[in-house]
């Protein structure tokens, strides 16, 4: 799955960005209260 796809699928969910980390793009959804790490690669393998 491509990175880009993967950001807008968490945004259309009511995801938020929390933060920057080195390595990592880091979502919160506030409904949910649940964390995701998204890799800093184009593609992403689950």
């Amino acid at each position: 799955m491509k990175r880009s796809a993967l950001i807008k699928h968490l945004r259309k969910n009511k995801c938020k960005l929390f933060r920057e980390g080195g390595k990592h793009t880091i979502f919160w959804n506030p409904e949910k209260r649940n964390i995701s790490t998204i890799p800093r690669h184009n593609e992403i393998y689950g």
